[in-house]
């Protein structure tokens, strides 16, 4: 099976999820930007990563606006967020991204991930951002 695995990522933590499903899956991999200039007409597979955000996937949009034409195709989404994995809202956050036709059609998934922050400084200005 033919496999891609395109991802978003801010911080790195999606990037390095992607490239080592890639590598487990035998897949070529791509950063979003250059899968959107690519026909994926030769891929069985797609799959697709992005960064969570207050309960949303970022970029996911690209990856659901290709539903319908990838139907012929095994679809996986997966998103890297800071929450824990046994918290109970990663499920209900990853399903909302979805509307109930699409949950069919698409499988999806959490990997943990965390914040990347250069030094004090700059982890002291995340947290003071939203004040």
């Amino acid at each position: 099976m033919k496999t891609i695995v395109i991802y978003n990522s801010q911080t790195g933590f999606t990037k390095r999820y992607a490239r080592w499903i890639a590598e487990a899956a035998g897949a070529d991999c791509l950063e979003l930007s250059a899968a959107k200039r690519r026909s994926l007409e030769s891929y069985d597979a797609i799959v697709f990563g992005g960064w969570a955000c207050a309960g949303s996937i970022k970029k996911l949009g690209w990856f659901k606006e290709n539903i319908e034409k990838w139907a012929d195709k095994k679809l996986i989404a997966f998103c890297v967020g800071a929450s824990p994995i046994d918290n109970p809202e990663v499920e209900q956050s990853l399903k909302q991204n979805f509307k109930e036709p699409e949950l069919k059609k698409v499988n999806i998934f959490y990997c943990p991930g965390g914040l990347r922050v250069k030094n004090k400084v700059d982890f002291e200005a995340h947290l003071n951002k939203g004040s």
